[in-house]
Protein backbone atom coordinates (compact mmCIF):
# COMPACT_ATOMS: atom_id res chain seq x y z
CA UNK A 1 0.00 0.00 0.00
CA UNK A 2 2.47 2.25 0.59
CA UNK A 3 4.46 1.95 -2.70
CA UNK A 4 1.11 2.50 -4.35
CA UNK A 5 0.46 5.82 -2.39
CA UNK A 6 4.01 7.05 -3.01
CA UNK A 7 3.45 5.83 -6.69
CA UNK A 8 0.27 8.10 -7.25
CA UNK A 9 1.86 11.47 -5.29
CA UNK A 10 4.35 11.09 -7.88
CA UNK A 11 2.13 11.11 -10.79
CA UNK A 12 -0.28 13.47 -9.35
CA UNK A 13 2.98 15.67 -9.07
CA UNK A 14 3.55 14.97 -12.32
CA UNK A 15 -0.10 16.74 -13.48
CA UNK A 16 0.56 19.43 -10.74
CA UNK A 17 -2.15 18.23 -8.28
CA UNK A 18 -2.01 18.84 -4.73
CA UNK A 19 -0.92 15.15 -2.58
CA UNK A 20 -3.80 15.77 -0.19
CA UNK A 21 -6.85 16.53 -2.92
CA UNK A 22 -5.08 13.74 -5.21
CA UNK A 23 -5.03 11.17 -2.63
CA UNK A 24 -8.77 12.01 -2.15
CA UNK A 25 -9.27 11.90 -5.72
CA UNK A 26 -7.48 8.27 -5.79
CA UNK A 27 -9.68 6.68 -3.60
CA UNK A 28 -12.44 7.84 -5.39
CA UNK A 29 -13.86 11.15 -7.28
CA UNK A 30 -16.55 13.24 -4.93
CA UNK A 31 -16.15 10.00 -2.62
CA UNK A 32 -15.90 10.26 1.31
CA UNK A 33 -13.98 8.05 2.89
CA UNK A 34 -14.73 4.61 3.56
CA UNK A 35 -13.77 2.97 7.24
CA UNK A 36 -9.69 2.38 7.16
CA UNK A 37 -10.05 -1.21 8.11
CA UNK A 38 -11.69 -1.85 4.41
CA UNK A 39 -9.89 -3.72 2.30
CA UNK A 40 -6.28 -2.45 4.60
CA UNK A 41 -2.98 -4.42 3.86
CA UNK A 42 -1.80 -5.67 7.42
CA UNK A 43 1.23 -3.32 8.77
CA UNK A 44 4.07 -4.37 11.15
CA UNK A 45 2.03 -2.85 13.85
CA UNK A 46 -1.24 -5.13 13.12
CA UNK A 47 1.08 -8.11 12.72
CA UNK A 48 3.21 -7.71 16.46
CA UNK A 49 -0.39 -7.32 17.87
CA UNK A 50 -1.89 -10.55 16.00
CA UNK A 51 1.51 -12.17 17.34
CA UNK A 52 1.18 -10.50 21.28
CA UNK A 53 -0.75 -13.30 22.97
CA UNK A 54 -2.20 -10.43 25.30
CA UNK A 55 -3.95 -8.82 22.24
CA UNK A 56 -7.96 -9.20 21.77
CA UNK A 57 -9.65 -12.05 20.73
CA UNK A 58 -11.48 -12.81 17.56
CA UNK A 59 -14.36 -12.18 18.87
CA UNK A 60 -13.68 -8.82 20.83
CA UNK A 61 -12.06 -7.66 17.06
CA UNK A 62 -15.01 -8.51 15.29
CA UNK A 63 -17.26 -6.63 17.88
CA UNK A 64 -15.08 -3.64 17.68
CA UNK A 65 -15.27 -3.53 14.02
CA UNK A 66 -18.82 -3.69 13.79
CA UNK A 67 -19.17 -0.79 15.88
CA UNK A 68 -16.54 0.97 13.85
CA UNK A 69 -18.15 -0.04 10.99
CA UNK A 70 -21.66 1.30 12.44
CA UNK A 71 -20.31 4.16 13.39
CA UNK A 72 -18.87 4.94 10.61
CA UNK A 73 -22.19 4.39 8.74
CA UNK A 74 -23.80 6.43 10.89
CA UNK A 75 -21.59 9.54 9.51
CA UNK A 76 -22.37 8.24 5.96
CA UNK A 77 -26.34 8.97 6.64
CA UNK A 78 -25.90 12.24 7.42
CA UNK A 79 -28.22 14.55 5.86
CA UNK A 80 -30.25 11.32 4.14
CA UNK A 81 -31.71 10.22 7.73
CA UNK A 82 -35.31 10.41 6.67
CA UNK A 83 -34.45 8.58 3.29
CA UNK A 84 -31.75 5.79 4.48
CA UNK A 85 -32.23 3.64 8.16
CA UNK A 86 -30.59 1.11 10.05
CA UNK A 87 -32.51 -1.10 11.70
CA UNK A 88 -30.58 -3.93 13.40
CA UNK A 89 -29.07 -6.11 10.59
CA UNK A 90 -31.56 -4.40 8.23
CA UNK A 91 -30.44 -1.78 6.04
CA UNK A 92 -33.88 -0.09 4.16
CA UNK A 93 -33.59 2.92 1.26
CA UNK A 94 -36.81 4.65 0.85
CA UNK A 95 -36.89 6.11 -2.83
CA UNK A 96 -39.00 8.63 -3.76
CA UNK A 97 -41.54 7.01 -5.61
CA UNK A 98 -42.38 4.91 -2.10
CA UNK A 99 -40.69 1.99 -3.30
CA UNK A 100 -38.36 0.58 -0.18
CA UNK A 101 -35.15 -1.21 -0.45
CA UNK A 102 -34.68 -3.57 2.21
CA UNK A 103 -30.37 -5.09 2.59
CA UNK A 104 -30.43 -7.61 5.03
CA UNK A 105 -27.06 -8.74 6.41
CA UNK A 106 -25.99 -12.40 6.30
CA UNK A 107 -25.15 -14.84 9.13
CA UNK A 108 -21.51 -15.41 10.48
CA UNK A 109 -21.52 -19.43 9.75
CA UNK A 110 -17.92 -19.52 10.14
CA UNK A 111 -15.45 -19.17 13.26
CA UNK A 112 -13.30 -16.79 11.19
CA UNK A 113 -16.46 -15.14 9.61
CA UNK A 114 -16.27 -16.67 6.28
CA UNK A 115 -20.01 -17.00 5.67
CA UNK A 116 -20.00 -13.48 6.62
CA UNK A 117 -21.42 -10.66 4.72
CA UNK A 118 -22.50 -6.58 6.05
CA UNK A 119 -24.25 -4.35 3.67
CA UNK A 120 -23.23 -0.56 4.47
CA UNK A 121 -24.83 2.48 3.42
CA UNK A 122 -22.24 4.21 1.51
CA UNK A 123 -22.70 7.43 -0.44
CA UNK A 124 -25.42 9.68 -1.78
CA UNK A 125 -25.08 11.04 -5.21
CA UNK A 126 -27.77 13.50 -4.75
CA UNK A 127 -26.49 15.18 -8.36
CA UNK A 128 -27.09 11.79 -10.02
CA UNK A 129 -30.08 10.23 -7.88
CA UNK A 130 -28.09 7.52 -6.25
CA UNK A 131 -27.49 6.04 -3.39
CA UNK A 132 -24.64 4.11 -2.96
CA UNK A 133 -24.25 0.79 -0.77
CA UNK A 134 -21.44 -2.23 -0.60
CA UNK A 135 -21.68 -5.52 0.47
CA UNK A 136 -18.74 -6.69 2.16
CA UNK A 137 -17.74 -9.99 1.89
CA UNK A 138 -15.07 -12.26 3.54
CA UNK A 139 -12.30 -11.02 0.87
CA UNK A 140 -14.09 -8.12 -1.25
CA UNK A 141 -17.17 -5.96 -2.00
CA UNK A 142 -19.90 -5.26 -4.00
CA UNK A 143 -21.80 -2.39 -4.49
CA UNK A 144 -25.24 -1.71 -5.43
CA UNK A 145 -27.05 1.75 -7.08
CA UNK A 146 -29.43 2.31 -6.20
CA UNK A 147 -32.13 5.16 -7.98
CA UNK A 148 -33.16 7.82 -5.34
CA UNK A 149 -36.28 7.98 -7.44
CA UNK A 150 -37.74 4.71 -8.22
CA UNK A 151 -36.05 2.55 -6.41
CA UNK A 152 -34.09 0.59 -9.44
CA UNK A 153 -30.96 -1.32 -8.33
CA UNK A 154 -28.05 -2.03 -10.35
CA UNK A 155 -25.42 -4.12 -9.29
CA UNK A 156 -21.71 -2.99 -9.73
CA UNK A 157 -18.58 -5.02 -9.39
CA UNK A 158 -16.21 -2.07 -7.60
CA UNK A 159 -16.55 1.43 -6.35
CA UNK A 160 -18.05 3.68 -9.11
CA UNK A 161 -15.81 6.96 -9.69
CA UNK A 162 -18.37 9.85 -10.88
CA UNK A 163 -17.00 11.94 -13.45
CA UNK A 164 -16.66 15.69 -13.09
CA UNK A 165 -20.32 15.90 -14.89
CA UNK A 166 -21.92 13.40 -13.43
CA UNK A 167 -22.70 11.86 -16.63
CA UNK A 168 -20.16 9.11 -16.33
CA UNK A 169 -18.43 6.86 -13.41
CA UNK A 170 -15.79 4.38 -14.22
CA UNK A 171 -14.88 0.96 -12.65
CA UNK A 172 -11.27 0.22 -11.58
CA UNK A 173 -9.66 -2.30 -9.87
CA UNK A 174 -7.00 -4.96 -9.97
CA UNK A 175 -7.67 -8.71 -7.89
CA UNK A 176 -5.49 -12.33 -7.93
CA UNK A 177 -8.75 -13.76 -6.93
CA UNK A 178 -11.27 -15.15 -10.47
CA UNK A 179 -13.90 -14.29 -8.19
CA UNK A 180 -13.75 -10.55 -8.00
CA UNK A 181 -13.47 -7.75 -10.84
CA UNK A 182 -10.39 -6.45 -12.67
CA UNK A 183 -9.79 -4.13 -15.07
CA UNK A 184 -11.75 -1.10 -16.16
CA UNK A 185 -15.21 -0.82 -17.37
CA UNK A 186 -17.38 2.99 -18.08
CA UNK A 187 -20.39 3.55 -17.40
CA UNK A 188 -22.96 6.32 -19.09
CA UNK A 189 -25.96 7.95 -16.96
CA UNK A 190 -27.12 10.26 -19.95
CA UNK A 191 -30.60 7.71 -20.35
CA UNK A 192 -30.85 8.24 -16.36
CA UNK A 193 -29.96 4.90 -14.99
CA UNK A 194 -26.41 3.40 -15.63
CA UNK A 195 -25.85 1.42 -18.57
CA UNK A 196 -22.39 -0.29 -19.61
CA UNK A 197 -20.74 1.65 -22.33
CA UNK A 198 -17.17 -0.14 -22.18
CA UNK A 199 -15.84 -2.98 -21.06
CA UNK A 200 -11.34 -3.28 -21.27
CA UNK A 201 -10.84 -6.83 -21.88
CA UNK A 202 -7.05 -6.98 -20.72
CA UNK A 203 -6.59 -8.50 -17.55
CA UNK A 204 -3.80 -6.41 -15.16
CA UNK A 205 -4.06 -4.95 -11.62
CA UNK A 206 -5.28 -1.54 -12.44
CA UNK A 207 -5.80 1.42 -9.77
CA UNK A 208 -7.97 4.69 -10.76
CA UNK A 209 -6.15 7.97 -10.02
CA UNK A 210 -8.62 10.72 -11.70
CA UNK A 211 -10.82 11.79 -13.94
CA UNK A 212 -9.27 14.71 -16.16
CA UNK A 213 -12.63 15.16 -17.94
CA UNK A 214 -15.38 13.42 -19.46
CA UNK A 215 -13.40 11.99 -21.95
CA UNK A 216 -9.73 11.18 -20.41
CA UNK A 217 -8.69 9.34 -16.88
CA UNK A 218 -5.89 8.61 -15.48
CA UNK A 219 -4.85 4.99 -14.59
CA UNK A 220 -2.17 2.84 -13.57
CA UNK A 221 -1.41 -0.78 -14.42
CA UNK A 222 1.03 -3.04 -12.56
CA UNK A 223 1.24 -6.64 -14.64
CA UNK A 224 3.67 -7.72 -12.24
CA UNK A 225 3.30 -11.74 -12.09
CA UNK A 226 0.58 -11.64 -14.57
CA UNK A 227 2.28 -14.50 -16.70
CA UNK A 228 0.83 -17.77 -16.66
CA UNK A 229 -1.30 -17.30 -13.89
CA UNK A 230 1.54 -17.33 -11.55
CA UNK A 231 1.16 -13.91 -9.43
CA UNK A 232 4.24 -12.03 -8.55
CA UNK A 233 6.47 -14.23 -10.27
CA UNK A 234 7.89 -11.27 -12.38
CA UNK A 235 8.82 -7.62 -11.91
CA UNK A 236 7.36 -4.74 -14.58
CA UNK A 237 7.60 -1.27 -13.42
CA UNK A 238 4.18 0.16 -13.12
CA UNK A 239 2.60 2.04 -16.39
CA UNK A 240 0.85 5.57 -15.76
CA UNK A 241 -2.29 5.39 -18.26
CA UNK A 242 -4.91 7.29 -19.95
CA UNK A 243 -7.90 6.39 -21.21
CA UNK A 244 -8.94 8.49 -23.65
CA UNK A 245 -12.70 8.59 -25.59
CA UNK A 246 -11.36 9.47 -29.44
CA UNK A 247 -13.38 8.44 -30.86
CA UNK A 248 -13.41 5.05 -29.21
CA UNK A 249 -12.36 4.37 -25.58
CA UNK A 250 -8.97 2.73 -25.64
CA UNK A 251 -5.70 3.14 -23.51
CA UNK A 252 -2.31 5.42 -24.07
CA UNK A 253 0.56 4.80 -22.26
CA UNK A 254 1.87 8.40 -20.71
CA UNK A 255 5.92 8.70 -21.17
CA UNK A 256 7.53 8.40 -18.30
CA UNK A 257 9.18 12.60 -17.48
Amino acid sequence: MRRKIIIIAAILAAFGVGVGAGIMGYRGYHKIALPENIGAESSPQDEDQTADNSSPSNAECKDQALKEWTSQESINMAGVEKQVKRINNRLELNASSGKKIIFTDGVCKGGEGTDCNRFSFYKHFNNVHAFIVYERLYEGMIYYWVDDRTGEVTKLEDNPQLSPSGKKFALVNGSESDEYFSGIEIWSLESGKPVKEWTNPQYAFYSFVMWENDDTIVVTRDESGNDNGEFFSTIKPVEILRLLRRPEWHLEKIPSP
